[in-house]
């Protein structure tokens, strides 16, 4: 019998198999154990990651909650410290104005008058603008939109500037072209504020020419009747002022910012076109500006405004502009333009509640007192009454 090599025999192929079967087995093994190996060290990375992410969200939970903490000291300061500030400011101001009235004062002490009273008035825009910025800046911007007739309400403002531009023998021109709608719906006192600044700084920085302010609907849709529907309206205010140089246009809306002359810098408080930027970007828009030195600006912004084809009942501050309030007599009237001259607004709230439930007629007369003293708008305050009295008042 002939043996066959010891490699041909089925026990060395079989001890080769067993071999071959072990290697793989081993090869895998070790993969395996290395594949755990590393997503346990993954698994640790993760974790370990995902502790610093919680500890980085309460670090920034905790610090949202002190700066909202902060910011809520910060207004409450604010309104406390305006309100103390106002109060024997409006005194000093009220009485400033009564002691005016003597007609035994010498020309001297009526420039020291007027001198006090200017004083006054500017630190009583400051001390109301800084709590404006403050309030907007907190987040407390509330927009209450109303129905108002809208081409009255342009008309209003027009009315005012237009005054004003008198004053300084400037032209103002004003342009609504049509068709607006004739009743809108927004914030009507926030819009009022943001035109009168923009108007206003128009007016304060043109010396000589005119000022043009332009109202058109750049889109309508057609309202069904009682139905609302959107308009989308451009305003723009154009000066023939001193204008903005290239490099001081991007700074115009930041807090305190002043770019103009030593002249008309003195006259403002540097937070209008702020204030007004931040409102305009409440309502969906955005403040924009183009300027030459020596020729002028031009600030404008749209607004998407919702409208009624129908007419809207006047609002109190329409009707105030239009004239149709119904005032008490005149005795009664000077004593709520000594309370506010004095500075006593909570005397001036109840003294109008008290003429609201003697003649419902002055009832809307009354509701705006009240309004404007729980807004503590002093000067506005003064300004409406007046408007009621006769002009040597």
């Amino acid at each position: 019998t002939v043996v066959p090599p010891f490699w041909q025999t089925w026990w060395f192929r079989s001890l080769v198999g067993l071999g071959v079967l072990a290697l793989v087995l081993g090869f895998f093994t070790v993969r395996i154990r290395t594949i755990n190996a590393q997503r346990q060290q993954l698994q640790m990375l993760v974790n370990e990651r995902t502790r610093d992410l919680e500890i980085a969200k309460e670090r920034a939970l905790e610090a949202q909650r002190a700066a909202e903490v902060a910011s809520q000291a910060k207004s409450q300061f604010l309104a406390n410290m305006s309100h103390e500030l106002r109060t024997p400011l409006n005194g000093i101001l009220g009485y400033a104005q009564i002691i005016k009235q003597d007609p035994n004062l010498n020309r001297r002490q009526k420039e020291g008058l007027n001198i006090i009273q200017q004083s006054g008035q500017h630190l009583l825009t400051l001390i109301n603008d800084i709590l404006d910025l403050a309030k907007i800046e907190a987040g407390k911007i509330e927009l209450q939109p109303t129905n108002f007739q809208f081409t009255n309400f342009l008309e209003g403002v027009a009315g005012i500037v237009r005054m004003r531009a008198e004053e300084k023998d400037i032209l103002f021109v004003y342009q609504a072209q049509p068709p607006l709608p004739n009743v809108v719906k927004a914030d009507e006192k926030q819009l009022r504020q943001v035109l009168l600044n923009l108007l206003g700084n128009a007016v304060k920085f043109t010396d000589s020419g005119q000022v043009t302010f332009r109202v058109q609907a750049l889109e309508r849709a057609t309202a069904a009747k009682d139905q609302e529907a959107q308009a989308r309206i451009r305003f723009d205010i154009t000066d023939t002022g001193i204008g903005i140089a290239p490099k001081q246009l991007e700074n115009i809306f930041q807090p305190f910012e002043q770019v103009s002359d030593m002249q008309h810098r003195a006259e403002g408080t540097g937070l209008g076109l702020a204030i007004s930027q931040r409102i305009i970007g409440a309502m969906g828009g955005q403040i924009q500006v183009e300027s030459k030195i020596g020729q002028g600006s031009t600030f404008w912004f749209e607004l998407n405004l919702i409208f009624r084809s129908r007419e809207a009942p006047l609002t109190e501050e329409a009707a105030m502009l239009r004239g149709e309030l119904v005032a008490p007599p005149q005795e009664e009237l000077a004593s709520l333009l000594k309370l506010a001259l004095t500075g006593d607004l909570v005397g001036l709230e109840k003294l109008a509640v008290r003429l609201a439930e003697r003649e419902t007629s002055w009832g809307p007369f009354a509701q705006r007192l009240q309004q404007l003293a729980a807004d503590m708008e002093d000067e506005q305050i003064i300004t409406f009454i007046k408007q009621y009295m006769p002009k040597d008042t």
